[in-house]
């Protein structure tokens, strides 16, 4: 394979994983923000767990047995929809950050074959040059 084709198919790779992790991103933006919207009804929804207040109007055994029952459910809901949900946002926001660093060092590579596809156009003085930026791209791919 020639220079201009093993150019190409590098700054094919590269843009294909800069793709791959683009589409990632915003599959993971998009969960995050149905996550965040279902935490939000949850949220409301635990409120109305404890109402209405049936303390002066219902006493006995029965009543003693349906606000333990009640609380138990609250304070569950109140843990999964504080604690847990807070948990996936930060393990999506985690895996995020991660991808967004992916998508730097591809960006960084897409310059550095942009560079040498310049070089190229230059002519046969600096093809020792282009295959320098060449086999540091692929230093860094692979």
């Amino acid at each position: 394979m020639g220079i201009y084709g093993e150019l190409s198919s590098l700054q094919g790779l590269i843009n294909g994983k800069a793709s791959e992790i683009a589409d990632q991103l915003r599959r993971l933006r998009e969960a995050k923000a149905e996550i965040n919207r279902e935490q939000n009804l949850l949220l409301g929804e635990i409120r109305n767990l404890r109402r209405p207040d049936l303390s002066d109007q219902w006493v006995g055994p029965l009543s003693d047995k349906y606000d333990t029952d009640r609380e138990a459910s609250y304070q569950a809901m109140n843990q999964i929809g504080n604690e847990q949900y807070d948990l996936y946002q930060r393990v999506i926001d985690s895996r995020i950050h991660a991808l967004e660093a992916q998508q730097s060092h591809y960006s960084f590579l897409g310059s550095l074959a942009h560079e040498a596809e310049s070089l190229l156009h230059k002519g046969e003085d600096f093809a020792e040059d282009v295959s320098a930026k060449i086999n540091h791209i692929k230093g860094r791919i692979f």
